[in-house]
């Protein structure tokens, strides 16, 4: 018979590996969750480029005919009104294009994690007006697919935040691949924050740390955060560099 020393280091060990147990499924259902969610993104992203955008395409079209067909002498209020329409279409076929990127950038499947921040980058430049820079030393190292995918959902995420709270001037991207690890590192020079209080804020903050974390590690990244208020921010996540295909 077990002493009561014994039995309540039983009951303790059994309840830290029920705790172990209960994490491990939650990251389980977590990246299968994010998975299906990448998936509709993507699914959602493809109706818009294939219905939306088509449809879009060929109403641009119809007002380029319509206007090389006035008649001589018609009202020039009409052909004003077209152009006008035209002017606005070109607009919502940018913004049809912005949303897809939001959604899914498809350059993210087609080239790769790489491609996808540099074009990121210069969206999020043409909307907010912050200066990005881009430094890549990644050796052209592709990692597998979901892991390329939670990168880039971390990136954006960052610089979504800087966006929000920073106040940042600018923005740094850099990409290091070495031997044994590929790292991103998001630095801008904005207010910064004190991270302890951000952390015990309810919902986070609004910063999104939490899910930025669960992110990295669903694919076994580290994610780590610097900052101080008045000191800029830095977003850093890190995965083992193992080569993969998408």
């Amino acid at each position: 018979m077990n002493s009561p020393i014994e039995a309540q280091l039983l009951k303790s060990q059994e309840l830290e590996q029920s705790l172990r147990q209960a994490h491990e499924e939650s990251q389980s259902l977590w990246v299968r969750l994010t998975r299906e969610q990448e998936k509709e993104r993507g699914e959602l992203a493809h109706e818009l480029h294939d219905e939306v955008g088509q449809m879009l395409v060929a109403l641009g079209m119809n007002f380029a005919l319509l206007k090389n067909r006035l008649p001589d002498g018609a009202d020039a209020s009409l052909s004003d009104i077209i152009t006008d329409s035209r002017e606005l279409l070109k607009k919502m076929n940018e913004r049809v294009r912005d949303v897809m990127g939001r959604l899914r950038p498809p350059v993210l499947d087609d080239y790769g994690l790489v491609a996808s921040l540099k074009w990121y980058a210069g969206q999020y430049s043409k909307r907010t007006g912050i200066p990005v820079e881009l430094r890549d030393d990644g050796h052209g190292v592709r990692l597998p697919g979901d892991t390329e995918t939670a990168l880039f959902r971390v990136a954006q995420e960052a610089m979504a935040n800087i966006d929000k709270h920073a106040n940042a001037t600018r923005v740094l991207i850099t990409i290091i691949s070495t031997a044994s690890a590929y790292r991103i590192t998001i630095t801008d020079d904005g207010a910064g924050f004190d991270i302890q209080q951000n952390v015990n804020r309810s919902e986070d903050g609004g910063w999104g740390l939490i899910g930025m974390k669960e992110r990295a590690r669903g694919v076994g990244a580290q994610f780590a955060v610097k900052s101080s208020p008045g000191d800029g921010t830095q977003v850093i996540v890190e995965v083992e560099s193992v080569c993969g295909s998408n």
